[in-house]
């Protein structure tokens, strides 16, 4: 415990909860053993053996003296369900960023939707960014904001391949600012269309992001309207925004 206190960012309390309880599960074992040196010299020491399948009592007694049990033999079912791997991602969120820290039944419920973005070809990196990028201060309903962003903001339902450009305008709404500027580039970022170009009624400017890369946009230009806006390979054209200034407010 006092090995990990040093490395993670929970205190001895917390991450002997979290072993006890892991090995309760199946998957954790801990014991002591005596080791002879090269000298002859012996002494007690602690060991630790893991296992991805949860075991049963018997099995671990099995294994610890020294008689791996056949493969072929199935495990004992644990007295927990193992994680699912959309379980894991969720439950982390909270070390990754402190504000969409999730309750273990706000996790059950959200594990399907991750699910289905794994299931289309999405990966931890890409749904971490989908997830935390961008979150506005505060957060009232984190479990209701990344359903949001699950179901409705940069979902992958669609095949983007062979789109070069995604073109946005601003909305009036009372959400313009979260949606327009926030949620819907994640959205394009993470479906990796190469350029994004938001026409934004408010500022009168002509946003150009592009480079998507891990979930998020490398590159982002702002341009006022009546000018010339260069859009980036592989669209690769000049766009004469002249026309807008007859739109400005």
């Amino acid at each position: 415990m006092k090995t990990l206190a040093k490395t993670l960012p929970y205190g001895q309390c917390a991450l002997r909860t979290a072993l006890n309880r892991i090995q309760a599960a199946g998957h954790l074992r801990r014991g002591r053993e005596r080791a002879t040196a090269g000298d002859g010299d012996s002494r007690w020491i602690t060991r630790s053996w893991w296992s991805r399948t949860a075991r049963d009592d018997g099995w671990w007694v099995t294994f610890v003296r020294g008689h791996v049990p056949q493969p072929d033999q199935p495990p004992a079912p644990a007295g927990r369900p193992t994680r699912s791997r959309a379980h894991i991602l969720l439950a982390a969120l909270g070390r990754t960023v402190p504000v969409p820290s999730l309750s273990a039944a706000e996790c059950v419920r959200l594990a399907p939707l991750v699910e289905e973005w794994f299931a289309r070809g999405a990966t931890e990196e890409t749904l971490l960014a989908a997830l935390t990028a961008g979150l506005p201060t505060p957060v009232h309903s984190p479990a209701a904001l990344l359903h949001r962003r699950l179901t409705e903001e940069a979902t992958p339902w669609s095949d983007t391949r062979g789109a070069l450009m995604a073109v946005e305008i601003t909305s009036h709404d009372r959400d313009t600012d979260q949606r327009d500027r926030i949620d819907t580039p994640l959205g394009y970022a993470v479906a990796e269309i190469p350029v994004y170009l938001l026409i934004d009624r408010d500022n009168n400017t002509v946003v150009v992001h592009s480079e998507p890369k891990g979930g998020r946009h490398q590159q982002c230009d702002s341009y006022p309207w009546g000018g010339t806006v260069p859009l980036p390979a592989p669209v690769g054209v000049t766009l004469d925004t002249e026309e807008l200034k007859d739109y400005a407010g």
